[in-house]
C-alpha cells in the first residue's frame, strides 16, 4: 500500500503534496502498530518526515502540525532524551519554522530570533543527538545574519571543537577563519575546476587585486 502510494506521489506540489504526505503518514502509522517495538524506530522517523513534509507543502498546515506535535509529546513521555525523540523534535521545529517563514506578512527578524531560542533549547536538551551539529551550524548562521557576530563565532568555535571530523565541524572551523579574515593574510590554494591537475595558489598573485567570490549552493 505504501509503495503504491509513493508511486502516485511523484511530482505533486502544494496542497496535493500535503494530502499525499498525510495519507502516507496514515499507512506508516498502521505499520508502526503492527511491528515489534524494537523495529519501530525507522518507521517512526518516516512518520515524522512525512508530517514535516505535509506542513511545508500545504497552505493549511494545522492537521499535520498537530499530529507532529502529538507524536513528539508521546515520545517525550515514553522515551525522553532518546535519539528518536530528538529526531522528531527537530523535524517539528523545522516544520514550524518553515511554516512561519511562509506566512503572509511574516516578521522575518522576530522569526529568526525565535528560531535562535528554539535551536539553543534543542542543543541543550539533546547535546549528543544526530541533528545537534546541524542545529549548532544554524545557530551560527542565524546569529551572523542578525548581526550577532560574537555569538556566531562562539557557536562556530564550539561546533568545530565538539564535532571535529564531521562535515558540520569543518564548516564551523571555516566560518571562524572567515570571520577572522579582516586584516589577515588569506590562504587559498588547491586544484582548479578547469584542470584539476593544475594547482592554484593565491600567493602567486601577491601585490595584485584578487576577487574571491563566495556563493551558496
Amino acid at each position: 500500500e505504501l509503495t503504491a502510494l509513493d508511486s502516485r506521489g511523484a511530482g505533486l506540489a502544494g496542497d496535493a503534496a500535503a494530502k499525499h504526505h498525510l495519507a502516507r503518514t496514515d499507512v506508516l502509522e498502521k505499520i508502526v502498530a503492527l511491528i515489534k517495538p524494537q523495529e519501530r524506530d525507522p518507521w517512526i522517523r518516516q512518520v515524522a518526515d512525512s508530517l514535516a513534509s505535509a506542513v511545508q507543502s500545504g497552505s493549511d498546515d494545522t492537521v499535520a502540525m498537530n499530529r507532529l506535535s502529538v507524536l513528539e509529546k508521546q515520545l517525550e513521555e515514553h522515551m525522553r532524551g532518546s535519539n528518536l525523540t530528538a529526531y522528531v523534535a527537530f523535524r517539528r521545529m523545522q516544520a514550524e519554522y518553515s511554516a512561519r517563514l511562509a506566512a503572509p506578512k511574516a516578521d522575518f527578524n522576530k522569526i529568526q530570533e525565535d528560531w535562535l531560542s528554539k535551536l539553543t533549547g534543542f542543543v541543550k536538551a539533546y547535546p549528543n543527538a544526530e541533528d545537534t551539529p546541524d542545529a549548532m551550524l544554524q545557530l551560527g548562521m542565524v546569529s551572523e545574519f542578525l548581526g550577532k557576530d560574537v555569538e556566531a563565532k562562539n557557536w562556530y568555535t564550539t561546533l568545530a571543537r565538539t564535532h571535529a571530523g564531521k562535515p558540520q565541524g569543518a564548516k564551523g572551523e571555516g566560518a571562524v577563519l572567515r570571520l577572522d579574515l579582516e586584516g589577515k593574510t588569506v590562504r587559498l590554494a588547491g586544484p582548479t575546476l578547469k584542470d584539476p591537475s593544475t594547482a592554484y595558489d593565491i600567493d602567486q598573485l601577491r601585490g595584485k587585486v584578487v576577487v574571491i567570490y563566495y556563493w551558496a549552493s
